[in-house]
């Protein structure tokens, strides 16, 4: 399960900002939601990826599940993969403005 101070979101940053990674510190724990949440939360069955739901959590709730602050295993995070998410991201952002700019429906007039 991706989610704050994860692989994905510590990659982009020690990316873009690496000198507000401190490599040492990077959480290697994963959080056990129990059985029920993490199916509602995560990969489905054999691994694919699939729509799940996203919970909000205010900073008292966050504390009671994850101390540290982070959810997931953040040790494999890396420079190389920030740069790839980022890339990926930039292009589709890019195609959702081209995209928008073509969108003749109720958005396209505001």
């Amino acid at each position: 399960m991706e989610h704050h101070a994860g692989e994905l979101e510590i990659s982009h940053v020690w990316h873009k900002h690496p000198h507000l990674i401190k490599k040492e510190k990077l959480p290697r724990q994963q959080v056990d939601l129990g059985p029920d949440l993490v199916t509602l939360c995560s990969s489905g069955p054999s691994g694919k990826k699939w729509d799940t739901i996203e919970v909000f959590w205010n900073s008292r709730e966050q504390k009671a599940f994850t101390p540290s602050g982070s959810f997931s295993d953040s040790s494999k995070a890396s420079p190389e993969k920030g740069k790839e998410y980022h890339d990926y991201m930039v292009k589709n952002l890019v195609k959702f403005i081209d995209w928008l700019r073509q969108y003749d429906g109720p958005i396209g007039r505001m």
